[in-house]
C-alpha cells in the first residue's frame, strides 16, 4: 500500500519568514511517520519561494502553489492539484504540526483514499487534528 502524507508550508508574502519555527514541526512529523509508517513518504506542499528554504534542509516538497495567492488559497490549491497528480492509496493532507502516531494503512475505511480531520464512528475514520 502507498502512503503520502504531504503537508502544506509557505511562508506569507511581505510578512517576516517563519520557516525556522516551523522547521522542527516538519522534522519531527517526517521522523515520527518514519516510525509508524516506514514505507510512507512524507512531502511539503508549499510555493516555489519556500521550496529554496526546504532544499537547504532536505526536505522533500512539491512546489506547487502560485507566489501572488492569500495563504488559504495557497493551501487549498496545492492539496487540489497535488491529489489530481498522486497515485499513492492513502494520501494524508495534516496540518503541518500533526504527527503520525499510528499506522495509516488502517486508520481509514477501505473505501477511502484520502484522510482528513474526521474522527469517530459516523466517518469510521481513526484520524483526528491530534493523530494521523
Amino acid at each position: 500500500m502507498k502512503i503520502v502524507v504531504a503537508a502544506f508550508y509557505a511562508d506569507i508574502v511581505g510578512q517576516p519568514s517563519r520557516f525556522d519555527e516551523f522547521l522542527p514541526l516538519i522534522l519531527a512529523s517526517r521522523y515520527a511517520l518514519s516510525m509508524t509508517n516506514p514505507k510512507a513518504a512524507y512531502l511539503i506542499l508549499t510555493d516555489y519561494t519556500t521550496a529554496r528554504l526546504l532544499e537547504e534542509h532536505s526536505v522533500d516538497h512539491v512546489a506547487i502553489a502560485p507566489e501572488h495567492m492569500p495563504l488559504m488559497s495557497k493551501i487549498i490549491f496545492a492539496q487540489k492539484e497535488f491529489m489530481k497528480k498522486c497515485d499513492a492509496d492513502i494520501i494524508v493532507l495534516p496540518d503541518i504540526d500533526c504527527v503520525a502516531n499510528r499506522d495509516l494503512s488502517d486508520a481509514t475505511p477501505h473505501y477511502t483514499g484520502m484522510a482528513i480531520t474526521h474522527r469517530g464512528k459516523k466517518f469510521d475514520y481513526h484520524v483526528n487534528n491530534l493523530a494521523y
